[in-house]
């Protein structure tokens, strides 16, 4: 806002405007005002600015904090999924010796339930065959091998299973041994 003031005491006092010469057509109290506003203003722009950044701050936090969040609440459930996985395909072999109908019943439900984790993300981890690292898999067990079958994996116990880079559930193998020479 642009104040304008006139000053009239040179009115008052007889001077003419030739007779004032350089001295300013304000009075140094308005001046000083005008800069002082000015100054509060830069003042009030930049805290304005800083909060502006804090709050832009606290909303990115806030983001990936909900975003972490999520995404250990899915990796709980479809962690809790997978028991139910390893459940049916347990239920699925019992179910052959005894009914191929119940057998298909259970292995059609296990699909089903396999193609809701595969359409999250879940990929199996594979383990078999491939030599063993202990980063996607737990060794719980060693079975005596021939020297080039040595720390490769031969037994699946437990699928492993991953969520993008994440392991999800590591596999539970078990890894073959060469005999000492």
């Amino acid at each position: 806002m642009k104040v304008s003031v006139v000053d009239r005491r040179h009115h008052a006092s007889g001077e003419t405007e030739a007779q004032q010469g350089d001295r300013s057509p304000y009075p140094s109290v308005v001046q000083e005002m005008e800069e002082r506003t000015k100054a509060a203003e830069a003042l009030a722009r930049e805290a304005i600015a800083r909060a502006e950044a804090e709050i832009d701050a606290v909303r990115q936090r806030l983001s990936r904090d909900v975003e972490r969040r999520v995404d250990e609440g899915r990796a709980r459930l479809l962690g809790a999924i997978l028991e139910v996985v390893d459940n049916l395909e347990r239920a699925a072999a019992t179910a052959r010796a005894e009914s191929a109908t119940i057998a298909d019943g259970v292995e059609l439900i296990l699909r089903q339930v396999l193609g809701i984790v595969s359409a999250e993300g879940v990929e199996p981890i594979e383990t078999l065959g491939h030599e063993f690292d202990p980063k996607l898999a737990e060794a719980i067990g060693v079975e005596p091998v021939e020297p080039e079958r040595h720390n490769v994996v031969v037994t699946e116990v437990r699928r492993g299973y991953r969520l993008g880079d994440a392991i999800l559930r590591p596999a539970r193998v078990i890894i073959g041994r060469a005999e000492s020479p």
